[in-house]
């Protein structure tokens, strides 16, 4: 699956790596656009609820789910009014 976020430029699944799922606490967020300094990344919750939203700095970074209830969360990130969404399950 790719999404366009502009002219000749493509997200794909590859381009957007969230592990370790499920994980217990720490979940490292690799992103590997050029881009990615302009990029937003919420957590939602099965209900729809951001419960976290940051703007990424560098190409790897990490979320902090240990205050999460155990469960599913979707991680999503957006670029210029595009977005992919992955799944994970915290422990």
């Amino acid at each position: 699956q790719s999404i366009t976020i502009g002219i000749n430029e493509l997200v794909k699944q590859q381009d957007f790596i969230v592990y370790p799922n499920p994980t217990n606490g720490l979940l490292n967020v690799d992103c590997r656009l050029q881009e990615f300094n302009q990029a937003k990344v919420e957590v939602i919750n099965v209900i729809g609820e951001t419960v976290y939203q940051s703007t990424i700095k560098t190409q790897q970074s990490q979320i902090d789910l240990d205050q999460f209830n155990r469960g599913v969360y979707f991680v999503k990130l957006t670029i210029n009014n595009s977005s992919i969404v992955k799944k994970v399950v915290k422990q």
